[in-house]
């Protein structure tokens, strides 16, 4: 059967031909800050102590689940059934769900500034005719004021896919394809997925995109520009370190800095399913 017209652009020639980035840590909010700071007040505000580092190891996830996780973390357990005398349970789970719901586009407008580098590296991949899309593991109405905030900014993709927009969020390639979808992109691997945390990079994989994980903006190293410039180097090192360990044992096909370095990474995918590699 002859393949012709759209359909003959979208085979593999070598080229990328979409982009599927995260948001917080990856595109804005530099350094992950505005969920961290919801799910510790969500918490607070039921008299439970919850830590940044407990707050940010289940990043990724939808926040339903990550809540569901940081419960049942064993210190945060313990501390949930001293204060409530009752074990933490799926109730609990909804309440502290309704509660961050509220709380977080607070913090997200306040985090909605572009990465250092991201709207140059939109333009070109523009350019190139790349589409750009988008997932999120913030639900819609979080999502539907950080995109205010992030247009006054410049930061436009051409579409958003919400944790609520799907069945299963992350680690599901359910947000992935369906971003893929509605940017009338295929095949799936002519498409690749940016995002700062392991359990994005296997949505990617799952989805059978290629994967760039991102370090220094995002979860991992947990630092804005300011703070990074302040920090004492060697444990910032330590930190860069270990979340590229993270990223690539996650099974990122690349792993770099920030989106700031992205384009020679889709230059070396592209050398890739030239030479009939694929994700």
């Amino acid at each position: 059967m002859m393949v012709t017209g759209r359909q003959a652009d979208v085979g593999h020639a070598g080229r990328v031909l979409a982009v599927i980035f995260d948001w917080a840590g990856t595109t804005v909010d530099d350094g992950c800050i505005a969920p961290v700071r919801a799910l510790v007040e969500s918490f607070r505000r039921f008299d439970v102590s919850v830590t940044e580092a407990q707050a940010r190891t289940a990043m990724g996830l939808a926040k339903r689940d990550h809540i569901r996780a940081i419960g049942e973390t064993p210190a945060v357990s313990r501390a949930w059934r001293n204060v409530h005398t009752a074990a933490f349970n799926e109730e609990d789970v909804g309440r502290i769900y309704e509660t961050f719901v509220q709380l977080q586009p607070g913090f997200v407008v306040q985090c909605a500034e572009p990465i250092a580098g991201l709207l140059t590296t939109l333009k070109v991949l523009r350019q190139r005719r790349v589409r750009i899309g988008s997932t999120t593991g913030y639900p819609r109405a979080v999502m539907d004021v950080l995109l205010l905030a992030a247009a006054r900014f410049g930061f436009t993709p051409q579409n958003v896919i919400c944790e609520d927009d799907v069945a299963r969020g992350r680690p599901a390639p359910y947000m992935a394809l369906r971003s893929m979808m509605d940017l009338d992109v295929w095949p799936v691997s002519a498409c690749v997925a940016v995002d700062d945390t392991a359990i994005g990079i296997e949505a990617g994989l799952n989805a059978g995109m290629w994967t760039v994980g991102v370090v220094m903006t995002g979860n991992y190293v947990g630092l804005t520009s300011a703070q990074r410039a302040a920090f004492d180097r060697n444990e910032l090192s330590a930190r860069r370190q270990e979340a590229y360990r993270t990223l690539n044992d996650a099974g990122a096909h690349l792993v770099i800095d920030s989106v700031a370095d992205l384009l020679p990474v889709i230059d070396e995918i592209e050398r890739r399913l030239s030479a009939g590699q694929r994700p």
